[in-house]
């Protein structure tokens, strides 16, 4: 081998060793985990079903401690906290609460405390889910919701990787209605009783 080559073989290994220390591969406080965390299950709705107003959530868990304050997150249309990080709820100011003017440079404020919720129980109902503010209306679009669960801690942070999600549609006429608190109706328009 001549000089040149020893450099080559030389910087290369310098760049490994260097290159994975800067993606902490090897740190001991982000070791890397093979299984998944399926302490957590939603069992009610089913995924993709056509619901009517008020809509009940429910899951399955296993090994969690209620002591402590520890609690579950519910995340509605819109993605939950990543594992070990906590949680900071955007809350609109009475400014950005505002309608934007013609040249305002600022965008739509969404607030986290119409979109995440807190239970200790292993359910939640939601009485009213806003159509989706910017989906087209065509298909219902609009009307289709996720609904992300986590697991978190007294102080919010999130405790470890369990976490399930549904997604389902609120038909179409009965969306609006339970959110003013009317009856829900069906396909035909009469009203659902029971």
């Amino acid at each position: 081998m001549n000089r040149t080559t020893h450099l080559g073989v030389g910087f290369l290994l310098f760049l490994f060793t260097f290159g994975t220390l800067g993606c902490r591969i090897f740190d001991v406080d982000a070791p890397l985990t093979l299984n998944a965390d399926r302490r957590l299950e939603l069992v009610a709705p089913e995924n993709l079903d056509e619901l009517s107003l008020p809509v009940v959530v429910e899951w399955n868990i296993k090994d969690f401690d209620y002591a402590n304050g520890n609690k579950f997150g519910v995340f509605v249309d819109r993605a939950p906290i990543g594992p070990r990080e906590d949680l900071r709820q955007r809350v609109c100011s009475e400014f950005e609460d505002k309608p934007i003017l013609a040249g305002d440079t600022r965008k739509p404020c969404r607030d986290d405390r119409e979109r995440v919720f807190f239970t200790t129980e292993p359910t939640i109902t939601f009485e009213c889910l806003e159509p989706i503010d910017g989906v087209s209306a065509k298909n219902n679009e609009h009307n289709k919701h996720r609904i992300t669960v986590i697991l978190l801690d007294e102080e919010n942070n999130r405790l470890g990787e369990a976490s399930d999600e549904v997604r389902f549609e609120i038909i179409k006429d009965n969306a609006l209605r339970g959110c003013q608190g009317l009856p829900p109706v069906d396909e035909d328009g009469k009203i659902i009783i029971g």
